[in-house]
């Protein structure tokens, strides 16, 4: 029994047939089938996809951590604030800044006290100045002393009712610049306890039931009654 041949390789036919002039047979032209293009050897193709994955992704983001968005954040709050702290209108006669944490004197103090001082570093209390802007108050600016304006440098530095306590306390500490006007370090370790011991003395930012019934040398008590 013979063996089967294999069939022959596929022909095209041409779609372009003529017949002859003398026979009137037509002619078939066959053009054989193009071979397949030959694929990328295995070893390419194996090589790029390694050279790929080796490649870093295209990322549209950035991680952040969440320690830097808090160290971020309070460099921008605090570079915010020295800002505003330079572009004050208030208490610009006390020299020095507040810092990031309480000092340790404020610490060990009452909390009425240390409020006190808060209140004279940065111009916001029972001052007649600060209250006048409240609408509505109904409170002059003026001082009991007959000064135009009650801020917390008058009262430190100028009010004449305070004259023997700012002599006891603050004399020593206090300088002149060279416009005639008085300038205090109030936020260094020996202007804050002098400060504190000067409104000890004083009714200075207390509400005005509390100092209606201050009386000079029990100061802490009479405030701690109502």
């Amino acid at each position: 029994m013979r063996p089967r041949q294999p069939p022959p390789p596929q022909k095209q036919i041409s779609e372009t047939a003529t017949p002859t002039a003398t026979t009137g047979v037509v002619i078939v032209q066959q053009e054989p089938t193009p071979p397949p293009k030959t694929a990328a050897a295995p070893g390419l193709s194996y090589r790029l996809a390694k050279e790929g994955s080796k490649k870093r992704p295209a990322i549209g983001y950035q991680v952040v951590s969440h320690a830097f968005l808090k160290r971020s954040t309070r460099q921008q709050a605090m570079t915010e604030w020295a800002t505003q702290w330079e572009q004050r209108r208030s208490t610009r006669s006390f020299m020095g800044s507040p810092k990031r944490r309480i000092h340790p004197i404020l610490a060990h103090a009452s909390k009425r006290d240390a409020s006190r001082v808060i209140q004279i570093r940065s111009g916001h209390g029972y001052f007649n100045a600060y209250l006048g802007t409240i609408p509505k108050s109904g409170v002059l600016c003026h001082c009991l002393c007959g000064n135009y304006n009650q801020t917390p440098e008058h009262l430190v530095l100028y009010c004449r009712w305070y004259a023997q306590q700012r002599q006891d306390h603050l004399q020593h500490l206090i300088t002149r610049a060279p416009d005639g006007s008085k300038r205090l370090d109030i936020f260094s370790a020996v202007g804050t306890q002098q400060l504190l011991l000067f409104l000890q003395a004083t009714p200075i930012a207390l509400r005005p039931q509390v100092a209606r019934e201050w009386v000079s040398g029990f100061g802490d008590i009479s405030q701690d009654l109502d």
